[in-house]
């Protein structure tokens, strides 16, 4: 009998906003790693060498509420890379969180890496956003719109 030693990836927290305190896009002069380093650590992932690519999901309190993301991608050494902004609209499939998950994304404005929409509208399961994380370090989270309530965003590498 053979066994198949293998690690279930589990989704990490990257950041948290209510509304009222939600982020500004990154500047032209805040793209540096040292910019990075001194003020987005809880804001940001870090990749392992081994992870081939993440998932992005999002919760918030109730149904129907709505946001925005960006998604920046840091590269070992030089400026982050824009990798999209997307909408979002909450489902009512629950969250591990206790809230409930985003039910579909809608690219706002594309960025520079193709980063795939995973819609589960069709059976009110939990939309996600895929990508490739070849060449990024780090990649960073941010909420330019939330309409209510706290909503949370997480990934989880694949």
């Amino acid at each position: 009998m053979a066994f198949l030693n293998t690690k279930q990836a589990q989704s990490r927290l990257v950041n948290s906003v209510a509304n009222g305190s939600v982020d500004t896009t990154l500047a032209v002069t805040s793209r540096t790693k040292a910019y990075r380093e001194t003020n987005l650590t809880g804001k940001q992932v870090r990749l392992n060498t081994f992870t081939n690519g993440a998932f992005v999901s999002v919760s918030g309190p109730t149904a129907a509420q709505t946001g925005t993301l960006e998604l920046w991608g840091y590269p070992v050494e030089g400026s982050a890379e824009f990798l999209g902004s997307y909408t979002y609209t909450l489902g009512t499939q629950t969250a591990e969180d206790g809230g409930v998950y985003v039910d579909a994304f809608v690219e706002s404005v594309a960025g520079v890496h193709t980063v795939t929409i995973i819609g589960a509208a069709y059976d009110n399961g939990k939309g996600l956003l895929k990508f490739d994380s070849l060449g990024y370090k780090h990649i960073v989270a941010q909420f330019t719109v939330v309409s209510a309530g706290t909503h949370k965003v997480y990934f989880r590498p694949w």
